[in-house]
């Protein structure tokens, strides 16, 4: 699953704040493609772009617990080696690879939080963008 967030949210009000979700086709099997696109998803490419990135696990999953921490932890990290090292950062972009588990039965999920290095339009989606 991918989330795409292109406000920042401590400049703009939670109702105006533009987001998308969505999935990475390469981790889609056919059957899974052909039901989403049934269901109306579209499908596109986000170009790439620098990024400066941290990784994230949660161990053990605690669930919205989880996300909440990662959003408290990882964020604030990334936006302060974007601040020391003088950068400009667009918009934010958050890749959850599954559940799994760990040597231990112990279950977690990976994350990845990247920000552009560019500006806040970086990986574009049409509906999101026309909706500014």
């Amino acid at each position: 699953m991918v989330g795409v967030y292109y406000d920042d949210p401590e400049k703009t009000p939670e109702d105006k704040t533009r987001w998308a979700v969505g999935v990475m086709e390469e981790d889609l099997d056919a059957s899974a493609k052909e039901c989403l696109l049934k269901a109306g998803y579209k499908t596109f490419l986000l170009q790439g772009c620098k990024t400066v990135e941290a990784k994230w696990k949660f161990i053990p999953q605690l669930g919205f617990l989880s996300i909440l921490l990662m959003v408290h932890r990882c964020y604030p990290a990334l936006e302060k080696y974007i601040k020391t090292n003088k950068l400009h950062s667009g918009n934010a972009m958050e890749f959850y690879h599954g559940y799994k588990k760990n040597s231990f039965g112990i279950g977690f999920i990976p994350v990845d939080v990247r920000f552009a290095l560019k500006d806040r339009n970086t990986w574009a989606v049409p509906e999101v963008l026309a909706s500014k």
